[in-house]
């Protein structure tokens, strides 16, 4: 079923549009929700959250893009899981994946204003697009996937250690552009 149809169910209340949503999404969600939390009981429950959410949200949001829309959702309810799982431990291995981005992104720093946020984002996305897809499948990934070093090598043919060789300069490729693009670090 189309996007857009599956965004008028829930416009028009109908239950239909979370079954529909569950059919066509329903298992990138719970592999998005899965390889963050790596318990399958908690992601389906993040992924019936979201379900939840989405139907609370919609209307009055009405996404562009709906797909990206149910992902951000499940991915930030998986992360609110995972803090709040490993509140009272110091690093978790899923904190690991943002702790090697720190030193490219804001050196511990918050960012001041939405609109300086945006220009990050801006400047990390034409950095995406200046790799090959490869490196941008791996980065995006690790990163934003959270997915583990050995899953990606397995997936892309490659050993461990290329991985985490080619995920070290992707970083250092980053913060260099962004000290061009003015971010300290």
């Amino acid at each position: 079923m189309d996007d857009k149809v599956i965004i008028d169910l829930f416009f028009d209340r109908k239950d239909s549009a979370i079954e529909q949503t569950q059919l066509k999404y329903g298992a990138i969600c719970f592999r998005i929700a899965d390889s963050i939390l790596d318990s399958s009981e908690d992601s389906e429950e993040c992924v019936n959250d979201a379900l939840m959410k989405l139907w609370n949200s919609i209307p009055p949001d009405n996404p562009l893009n709906f797909k990206a829309y149910i992902i951000r959702i499940v991915r930030n309810l998986s992360l609110d899981r995972l803090r709040y799982r490993n509140s009272s431990k110091r690093c978790s291995a899923s904190d690991i994946p943002l702790s090697e981005l720190e030193a490219c992104i804001s050196g511990g720093e918050k960012v001041d204003s939405h609109l300086e946020a945006e220009e990050l984002g801006c400047h990390i996305n034409d950095f995406l697009r200046g790799l090959t897809a490869e490196s941008r499948f791996i980065f995006i990934g690790r990163y934003w996937h959270y997915r583990s070093i050995k899953s990606l090598a397995s997936e892309f043919g490659m050993t461990t250690s290329k991985v985490k060789s080619l995920l070290f300069r992707l970083r250092k490729s980053l913060r260099e552009e962004l000290e061009k693009e003015g971010y300290t670090i």
